[in-house]
């Protein structure tokens, strides 16, 4: 699960996300940028390469999101080099499942709002997590993170299956369930 945020305005409510996400999942599984990047490393790279590994991206979308503004006065979401647009960029570019959740009573930017490259996440489904019924929000977010990541497996599991090759689950039951869930009977 990679987390994607702007600091100074998410920063609170992303950290505590990420760290009920480890204690709720594993905490291996869990990209949080001030606990996963190694200093020295092309921000860029590590980006790709932790999408890459990730089955979900959570976007976590507080009130301003879309109207945070450089010194100069320009909205970062409009520059190409922002780095929340290149995240939320590349995870719609690699087809991941892209959860926005939204935070301070926020509401969704309207695809007018947004880049062009990234008009989709207006059309997503979002995942409100809000102060009062925090715990609750939270362990909804984790279903539906468990949800896609079954489905996410059973479709690989069933592409490979098509192919000829063989998978690994998490577990090697897992395994079998999923490669017999994909397998027609007669």
């Amino acid at each position: 699960v990679f987390i994607s945020y702007r600091r100074q305005e998410t920063g609170g409510w992303s950290r505590s996300l990420a760290n009920d996400l480890d204690e709720k999942l594993r905490k291996d599984e869990i990209f949080f940028d001030v606990d996963s990047m190694t200093a020295g490393f092309d921000f860029r790279d590590t980006i790709n390469e932790y999408i890459d590994r990730s089955d979900v991206v959570v976007v976590v979308i507080g009130r301003d999101w879309a109207n945070v503004t450089n010194p100069d006065g320009t909205r970062r979401i409009d520059d190409p080099d922002d780095h929340v647009r290149t995240e939320v960029e590349t995870a719609i570019e690699k087809r991941k499942l892209v959860i926005p959740v939204l935070v301070s009573n926020a509401a969704m930017p309207r695809e007018d709002e947004l880049p062009e490259s990234l008009r989709k996440l207006a059309s997503l489904h979002a995942e409100p997590i809000r102060d009062v019924g925090y715990d609750a929000d939270v362990d909804r977010l984790v279903e539906q993170i468990r949800k896609s990541r079954d489905a996410r497996t059973r479709s690989d599991a069933a592409a490979a299956a098509r192919e000829g090759r063989t998978t690994r689950a998490a577990n090697p039951k897992e395994e079998t369930r999923l490669l017999n869930s994909t397998i027609p009977t007669a």
